[in-house]
Formats: C-alpha cells, sequence, structure tokens
C-alpha cells in the first residue's frame, strides 16, 4: 500500500471517529473510493506497459531493425555520407577498438589482453589506461576506467546486448525519454551514449504513445506537489447564478490537494464576508492547512 492510500484510510477512520453524520461519513467513502479506483487504474496501466515492453523486448524483427539502424548511427562517415568505418557485429579488428562500438568478440579480445596477458599488441597500454577487467559472478566483465579519484567505471556492454540493456533502463525510468535514461544508465554502464538511447527509443512504443499526445502550449505543466493531507487546500467559487437555488447562487468549492476531499457550501453572493465564513467553519472544525491556493479574485482579498 503506498502512502496516499494509507493517509485516506487514516481521514476515512478521522472522520469516522469525529462524526456521527451519515452523509458526512458516506462522502468521505466515495471519495476515497473514487481515489483508490484511480490508483488501482494506474497501477493496471503501468503493468500493462512492462508487459508489453517485454513482448517487444522478444521481438526478433523489431530487434533486428534496431541492430541495423544502430549499427549505421554508429558508423562513422564522411561528409558526404559516405561511410568511412562501418561497425558491425562481425568486426574482429583488434586495433583501435572504440567502447562506444564494441562487439563481443572485441570484449573477449580485451579479457584476454588484459587479464590472461594474452596476444598483445601496440595498443595494449592505451587499452590498459582505458579498461579493466573484473569478475562478477563466475564471469569476467569488461569496465571503463574512471579518471575521477574514488570513482568507479560502468560495465562495457557489447552491441549484441544493448537491445536488452536498454529495454531494462527504459523500465527503471518508467518508458520517459532520453533525459531520463541517460542518467539512469550513467550509474551501471558506461557505453550506453546519447546516440544509443536515441536510436533505441524511435523503437519503444510506450514512448511513442508519450511523444505523440498533444502539447499543452500556453499552460502551466509545472506539477504543484503536496506531500501530505492538510498540506495544501484550493479554494474557488462556482457560479449558479443562471440556476440559483432560491437564495443561494454560488459554490464554495475547497478541495484538499493530496486527498482530493472536496467541501462543497453554499453561497448567496461572493462577498469576502460569506467566504470568510465558510473558512472559519471548516478551519474550526478540521483545523488551518499550510496552505491556502486561490485565484486571488477579489473574493479572496478583499479587506
Amino acid at each position: 500500500m503506498n502512502f496516499r492510500l494509507s493517509i485516506i484510510y487514516l481521514l476515512i477512520a478521522i472522520v469516522t471517529t469525529a462524526t456521527n453524520d451519515p452523509e458526512t461519513i458516506n462522502l468521505v467513502a466515495d471519495v476515497a473510493s473514487t481515489s483508490i479506483e484511480n490508483q488501482n487504474q494506474h497501477n493496471t496501466d503501468e503493468q500493462q506497459n512492462i508487459i508489453n515492453s517485454e513482448k517487444n523486448q522478444r521481438d526478433p524483427a523489431l530487434r533486428k531493425k534496431f541492430e541495423e539502424q544502430l549499427c549505421d548511427n554508429l558508423s562513422i562517415k564522411d561528409k558526404d555520407g559516405n561511410i568511412t568505418k562501418k561497425v558491425s557485429f562481425e568486426n574482429d579488428e583488434n586495433d583501435g577498438i572504440e567502447k562506444r562500438a564494441i562487439n563481443r568478440k572485441q570484449i573477449n579480445y580485451l579479457i584476454d589482453v588484459l587479464h590472461n596477458k594474452k596476444n598483445k599488441t601496440k595498443n595494449y597500454h592505451n587499452y590498459n589506461n582505458a579498461y579493466e577487467v573484473r569478475k562478477v559472478g563466475d564471469n569476467l566483465e569488461i569496465f571503463g576506467k574512471n579518471k575521477k579519484k574514488n570513482a568507479n567505471g560502468g560495465k562495457i556492454i557489447a552491441l549484441e546486448d544493448m537491445w536488452d540493456r536498454c529495454w531494462e533502463i527504459h523500465r527503471n525510468v518508467g518508458f520517459t525519454g532520453r533525459a531520463g535514461m541517460e542518467a539512469e544508465s550513467k550509474k551501471f554502464y558506461d557505453n550506453m551514449t546519447r546516440p544509443v538511447i536515441e536510436t533505441f527509443l524511435k523503437f519503444s512504443q510506450e514512448y511513442q504513445v508519450k511523444l505523440s499526445r498533444p502539447a499543452n502550449h500556453g499552460l502551466c505543466t509545472t506539477p504543484i506537489r503536496t506531500d501530505r493531507f492538510m498540506g495544501r487546500w484550493q479554494i474557488d467559487l462556482i457560479d449558479f447564478r443562471t440556476c440559483p437555488d432560491g437564495e443561494y447562487k454560488w459554490i464554495c468549492n475547497v478541495q484538499d490537494h493530496f486527498t482530493k476531499f472536496c467541501w462543497l457550501k453554499p453561497l448567496k453572493s461572493k462577498c469576502a464576508e460569506e467566504v470568510a465564513q465558510v473558512l472559519y467553519e471548516l478551519m474550526g472544525t478540521y483545523g488551518a492547512p499550510c496552505i491556502l491556493q486561490s485565484d486571488n479574485g477579489k473574493e479572496f482579498r478583499n479587506n
């Protein structure tokens, strides 16, 4: 159970204990039920994304397209677009190995050279300064050497394993874009570069769906975060002058931002005195919030 649901259950217990009014208890129960349903739906969507991603990861056709595109993007080209140094899984050249485009054969060669001291070449000292061999479980793995003092380099991934490692990182960051994957990959790997991530994201359906959502131009997209009940109340008035209920023409809506619990109070007018009376009653019953947020209308600013 997450923290938000724990607060909702606590709110139900507090209100049930503090009041015997059946309408208030039913209202709290309805709000809690809606919040729980929304949370369950969110969890279901996340589980479905994980299932779909695992299915795509096992798709051999999708994997082949990614590997072909990756090799093409990592190949060195001249200004006319002609390939001068081709990257491939079958490349067995041992001179001038680059960690950004290293394959499994070249990793095995580096292990032989650095750990077993075999087949030394003229580039041995360069490789010894750039890589190190570590034992992980029963296997020997290649890691990059970090030039920063007391810092460990990340693992070097072969091109053949890049597809699976990209999916792992992509799931870890909730199927977000390049920035999230770059930050997460640096914790584990030394050669999951930006071109690799950008190539991978073209084949992620989960990311492409997020990318295709319409942009909210002109709207505030920075979320307001609240971490507890009574941390922030939001207040506004609803205009019912076109369909009044007798002398009541306005509804004062006060909502707790964290739990989404609402209080609705009818008003005869939108004057500051009536709004203040509503807040006086609510704060006298439930206490004052840390922050009271409004749109700074006259009914909230008048003396």
